[in-house]
């Protein structure tokens, strides 16, 4: 699903993120509150396919209300 894909890819570009939360070989992105609402609405779409984090993942973009910063754990 590209507009998925391309929410996804926001998500895990850093320079999409201020520099004070950029971290060296680290993943992160942020999503304004309407892409948000697309990504989540796009994987409800695949929900059947999708693996239990992904799926985790989906109900944690349903219950935020604004924008989303994703930052990779290292």
């Amino acid at each position: 699903d590209s507009v998925a894909a391309e929410s996804i890819d926001s998500l895990l570009n850093p320079k999409r993120l201020p520099w004070y939360l950029r971290q060296p070989g680290r993943s992160g992105g942020w999503l304004p509150p309407h892409a948000r609402t697309r990504l989540a609405g796009r994987l409800a779409q695949l929900a059947p396919a999708l693996p239990s984090e992904v799926l985790a993942f989906l109900r944690g973009l349903e219950q935020i209300d604004g924008d989303v910063v994703a930052l990779s754990s290292g």
